[in-house]
């Protein structure tokens, strides 16, 4: 277990917060990335501990960034078909050279459990994806045409999200005990839901796309 965190703008010192926020998912070590987006990460070692595999981790050219929360199955695998200069043994770098050769459809070639993000400097885009099942969380929410994300609602609310409880929400939990669909038991604050991709265009600053890539 992990914990990811990002923004759409840059502030050190809220990306910082947020990660304090996960250190209980991440306890081994912590890293962020501030240039036009803020990414952080709390890392729990399991898949080469060493400083190579840390988060956030970016390709040679320093045109991809990603953080990532879970582990790939099939990751060595994927490393003979992919053509790229790995310098780690994490399966994370893997999903950064998967998503170099295939774009977002890099997730069907992945079997595993996964939430993660990747930002796209040249692109000016931010890619987030959950795995099929959903078996790692992802939250996100939007403020002054920001995305904020995190793989637990609290760190989101030192943005200064209003804790609005949403109805809706606590009307299916009643019913369900559960909450159906991306609703969450705060108001603007949604999961993305299992087997879904999202994609946040920086520059025009709104969701360009949502969709499921899997269903069973």
């Amino acid at each position: 277990m992990c914990g990811i965190n990002g923004f759409t703008f840059e502030n050190t010192e809220s990306i910082d917060k947020m990660n304090n926020l996960l250190a209980h998912r991440g306890p081994d070590s912590s890293g962020v990335y501030v240039n036009e987006v803020s990414l952080g990460h709390t890392r729990l070692k399991i898949i080469d501990l060493s400083d190579k595999a840390k988060q956030p981790m970016s390709d040679s050219k320093n045109k991809l960034f990603i953080v990532f929360n879970g582990e790939i199955y099939n990751f060595k695998e994927l490393k003979k078909e992919l053509d790229y200069e790995f310098i780690s043994d994490s399966d994370t770098e893997v999903i950064l050279a998967a998503y170099k050769k295939w774009g977002y459809d890099c997730v069907n070639h992945l079997n595993g459990m996964w939430a993660f993000a990747i930002y796209d400097k040249e692109k000016n885009k931010l890619f987030l994806s959950r795995d099929r099942l959903g078996k790692k969380p992802l939250y996100y929410t939007f403020k002054k045409g920001a995305i904020i994300f995190s793989s637990e609602i609290k760190p989101l609310f030192i943005h200064n999200i209003k804790k609005i409880l949403n109805k809706k929400a606590v009307s299916s939990y009643l019913s369900y005990r559960y909450v159906l669909g991306e609703e969450t038991m705060f108001k603007d604050i949604f999961k993305l839901l299992p087997s879904n991709n999202l994609v946040f265009d920086i520059f025009n600053k709104k969701i360009e796309r949502i969709w499921e890539y899997w269903n069973l």
